[in-house]
């Protein structure tokens, strides 16, 4: 994921942008998916730490009153 982070978002500058709720569903969604499927306690934990990472070093918005305006690549 490291390379996902350092390659897409620092050099295309791409911002993430997350709620509080946002994240909240996000991390409950995959530690849902991972539980279904079995991944052992020390990935399933590596992931979300790593979901955790992005959203450290993302944006924190108010969905109430945000819009994105994106145009395709």
């Amino acid at each position: 994921m490291n390379y996902i982070f350092d390659e897409i978002l620092y050099k295309r500058k791409i911002h993430l942008l997350f709620s509080q709720e946002t994240i909240g569903e996000l991390m409950y969604a995959i530690k849902r998916l991972m539980n279904k499927f079995n991944i052992p306690n020390g990935q399933s934990l590596a992931n979300l730490k790593e979901i955790a990472y992005f959203f450290y070093y993302s944006e924190s918005v108010n969905t109430k009153y945000f819009t994105v305006n994106c145009k395709l690549l």
